[in-house]
């Protein structure tokens, strides 16, 4: 994963088939907090709602297809219910 510097998000390289996906400023802060951070989805919500001012609910359903995406192409995978 490369990271925008200037916080305009990353990209991910998936190496099973050389496709790239970007992630916005938000999803990239996800990315950092649940997947790399070690957080728990619940957790990354909780501090991520904070940080955009917005409620987790919202935070979860506008992440909701992304990680839907993420999880059909095997880029991530789920322990928990979201």
């Amino acid at each position: 994963m490369a990271m925008d510097p200037h916080g305009r998000g990353a990209l991910i390289l998936n190496l099973r088939d050389g496709s790239w996906t970007h992630l916005n400023p938000t999803a990239a802060a996800y990315w950092n907090e649940a997947l790399t951070g070690g957080r728990t989805h619940l957790d990354a919500l909780t501090a991520l709602a904070e940080r955009f001012n917005v409620s987790p609910e919202r935070l979860d359903a506008d992440l909701a297809p992304l990680l839907d995406n993420l999880c059909q192409r095997r880029l991530i995978t789920t322990q928990e219910p979201r």
